[in-house]
């Protein structure tokens, strides 16, 4: 009987304790602030080749977003002025947008901004470039170029170099077991004798991939092996809007019969500095308990993003089983 009375008295202090929290309860309501808008700079100049920009504007995190192709089109920036100068002369380039082109070259540039083909597009999808032909433009290493852009009303200013090139000494590729078939590739790369050369590689499938694909991963600089040489490992990147990937254990890996064309590429620190932090934001992503991560930049005026200059280099591999 004196155990059930203890029993009993415990009860009820558990529900007086109940009662107490139950009636203490408040409705929170948490406002999320409307994140900045900014304007964001995807530039590059690069050997051998012309200088381009892109420019969008940023979305708020908790912005609907219909489909990813769709969402070009909402933050692509038209009308802006765009300047680059080299060698003390200054240079306005020309804003292209892919209503201005022919349908013949419409499939093209949908290639090179890695829609594929059959993919749906919206009506109003018309992505905008700003790049000039002139022949004075053309990357050339070691030399200097300045970014100068007007953006609504707003100035913002950038500077980059195309490093010295640096060749990788070797490639092969290496099967991954169990699979006899699937792996990754390897490289062998003698840094030189001076601090703060940093590298961004790329891979190509011939036949398969639309343009140079550049893992998050695939980007380094020599502050653990200057002047040293080192062996290095890399997998497939995946297209942004690929639907070909079907295959699960194919993902990220080459195949026997693949032709891959590996740009290895030379960067200064700042740029290198964005695509790592860049590559970190997008890894840490889908971990809403991560710590944030501030996208580095070199854009100058308030403005995100990167302007630029890459020394790159090409090599090419055939994938032979082994």
């Amino acid at each position: 009987m004196e155990f059930q009375i203890l029993n009993m008295r415990k009860i009820l202090s558990l529900m007086v304790l109940i009662a107490l929290f139950v009636s203490c309860e408040k409705e929170i309501t948490i406002e999320v602030p409307d994140s900045a808008r900014q304007i964001v700079f995807e530039g590059y100049v690069e050997n051998g080749t012309f200088p381009y920009v892109i420019i969008t504007r940023s979305s708020g995190y908790f912005d609907p977003i219909s489909t990813q192709v769709s969402a070009l089109a909402e933050v692509i920036v038209r009308g802006a002025d765009v300047y680059v100068t080299v060698d003390g002369t200054e240079y306005k380039l020309d804003q292209i947008c892919l209503a201005d082109l022919p349908d013949s070259l419409q499939g093209l540039a949908y290639q090179f901004l890695g829609i594929p083909v059959g993919a749906p597009i919206p009506p109003n999808l018309d992505l905008c470039v700003y790049l000039s032909f002139n022949p004075a433009l053309t990357g050339q290493v070691g030399k200097r170029y300045d970014l100068r852009a007007v953006v609504e009303g707003n100035e913002y200013t950038a500077t980059t170099r195309i490093p010295e090139l640096v060749n990788l000494d070797s490639l092969w590729f290496k099967v991954e077991p169990p699979s006899d078939s699937l792996g990754f590739i390897w490289a062998t790369l003698t840094d030189p004798d001076t601090v703060g050369n940093s590298y961004r590689l790329a891979t190509k499938r011939l036949n398969e991939d639309a343009r140079f694909l550049a893992g998050r991963g695939n980007v380094s600089n020599d502050r653990l092996f200057n002047g040293q040489k080192v062996q290095f490992g890399f997998g497939r990147e995946v297209e942004f809007f690929s639907t070909s990937d079907t295959i699960e254990d194919e993902i990220g890996k080459f195949k026997v019969g693949d032709t891959v064309i590996v740009k290895f590429t030379t960067i200064e620190l700042p740029v290198y500095r964005f695509w790592q932090t860049c590559g970190q934001a997008t890894a840490g992503g889908a971990n809403p308990f991560g710590s944030p991560i501030l996208v580095e930049s070199n854009i100058q005026g308030g403005a995100r993003g990167v302007w630029g200059g890459y020394g790159a280099t090409f090599d090419t591999l055939i994938v032979l089983p082994q």
